[in-house]
C-alpha cells in the first residue's frame, strides 16, 4: 500500500493506494472518496470492553471504519474532520506513542490502540484533552494523526524537560515520560492555565498550534441566542 498527503498544510487529505487483499482502518466519517473496488465495512473497535474503553474514556468511537480493496491500485481518500493538518507517523513495532483522544485519523490494519490511565495526581482531579485516559499505540506500519491547526515536532531530551498544555499536546513517543501537573496556582487559577503535562526523558512530542476549547469560546459569543 502506498501513501501520499494530498494538500500538505493547507487542509491536506491522505490518499492511499490499495492492492488486492489489503485493509486500511480509519475513523468513521473521514472517508472523502473511493475508488469502485474498495468496500468499506463498520468493526468494533478492538474487543468489546476495548471499544467500550474507547469511546467513552478515550474519546473515539466505539465503531472503526475499515477499508477492503479487492484488486489492485483502488484509490482512498481520507480527511480530518476538523481545521488542521496531518501527520504520518511510522511505527517500527519497538517504539510506541501515546496519543490524545481525538487525533486519530487513519491507520494500517496492523496497528492497534488501547486505552491507558493517565498519570499524576491532577488527573483524577480535572481533565483537558484526553482526560483521565489516554491511547496507546501498538504493532508496526503506518498511522496518521490529525490536529486542530499547524503541527509542530518537539524533542524532549533528559537536559531539556518541557511542560505543555494539555489542550496542545497530539502525542508523543513511550520512551517520553509523561505526568499530569497543574499548570500554576490552584486548578491554574493564578494564570488562567489549567492543567499541562510534564514531559521528561527523550524522545519526539508532537503538539498543536490551536486547541478546539478555546476556538470555541471565541465564537460563542456570536451564536444567535433565543432571548
Amino acid at each position: 500500500m502506498e501513501y501520499k498527503i494530498i494538500n500538505d498544510g493547507n487542509f491536506p487529505m491522505v490518499e492511499a493506494t490499495m492492492h488486492a487483499g489489503e485493509q486500511f482502518k480509519l475513523e468513521t466519517g473521514s472517508m472523502v472518496s473511493m475508488t469502485n473496488g474498495i468496500t468499506l465495512e463498520g468493526k468494533r473497535n478492538g474487543s468489546l470492553l476495548g471499544a467500550l474503553g474507547k469511546s467513552l474514556l478515550g474519546g473515539e468511537n466505539f465503531f472503526l471504519t475499515t477499508a477492503n480493496s479487492n484488486t489492485n491500485n483502488q484509490k482512498l481518500v481520507v480527511a480530518p474532520r476538523g481545521f488542521g493538518n496531518i501527520r504520518h507517523i511510522q511505527l517500527d513495532g519497538h517504539t510506541n506513542w501515546f496519543l490524545e483522544d481525538g487525533v486519530f485519523l487513519a491507520s494500517d490494519a496492523s496497528i492497534d490502540v488501547s486505552v491507558i490511565r493517565q498519570k499524576g495526581v491532577a488527573a483524577p482531579i480535572l481533565g483537558g484533552t484526553g482526560g483521565f485516559f489516554i491511547l496507546k499505540t501498538s504493532g508496526s506500519g503506518n498511522l496518521f494523526v490529525e490536529s486542530f491547526g499547524s503541527i509542530v515536532e518537539l524533542e524532549v531530551t533528559p537536559d531539556s524537560p518541557i511542560t505543555i498544555d494539555n489542550n496542545h499536546v497530539i502525542g508523543w513517543e513511550e520512551t517520553v515520560a509523561h505526568e499530569i501537573v497543574m499548570a500554576s496556582g490552584v486548578f491554574g487559577f493564578k494564570t488562567g492555565e489549567g492543567l499541562a503535562i510534564k514531559l521528561s526523558g527523550h524522545g519526539k512530542v508532537l503538539i498543536q498550534s490551536r486547541q478546539p476549547e478555546a476556538f470555541v469560546q471565541t465564537i460563542i459569543p456570536f451564536i444567535p441566542t433565543q432571548r
